[in-house]
């Protein structure tokens, strides 16, 4: 069963991808390891057909992201399966990517989650401490 909270501590960031659209991305995270938690991705003009595309992408990565999350799957492991599908450092995805690097580091990710983990967890986290 997947855990809900009441409040999650959030922060938002404007990108610019290489056409200059930009994108809102809105990061909670988990109030108790401190891991990012939830995606929200915000695209403006919706209303173009090119738009829409694009938002149905990275609305999808956000939230099978989020469901991810909520299911337990720790945060570490989703970043470097989302890096290693980002073929396009100028697509949208890839800026999301970079920008979750800036917000929680993989490293930092991997000290929080085993700090924070059981032993049964702790033996499939991949962490070198």
């Amino acid at each position: 069963m997947s855990k809900t909270y009441d409040v999650l501590k959030s922060t938002r960031y404007k990108m610019y991808d290489q056409q200059g659209r930009h994108v809102y991305l809105t990061v909670a995270d988990d109030p108790v390891v401190g891991t990012p938690l939830e995606l929200w991705v915000t695209l403006p003009d919706e209303n173009k057909l090119e738009e829409q595309v694009l938002k149905t992408d990275v609305t999808t990565i956000a939230a099978l992201f989020t469901e991810a999350r909520q299911g337990g799957v720790p945060y570490s492991k989703l970043f470097v399966a989302m890096d290693r599908t980002c073929y396009s450092k100028q697509s949208i995805p890839y800026l999301l990517l970079t920008k979750l690097e800036e917000h929680c580091p993989l490293d930092k990710a991997k000290r929080l989650e085993f700090e924070f983990a059981t032993e049964s967890q702790k033996e499939v986290l991949d962490v070198e401490v």
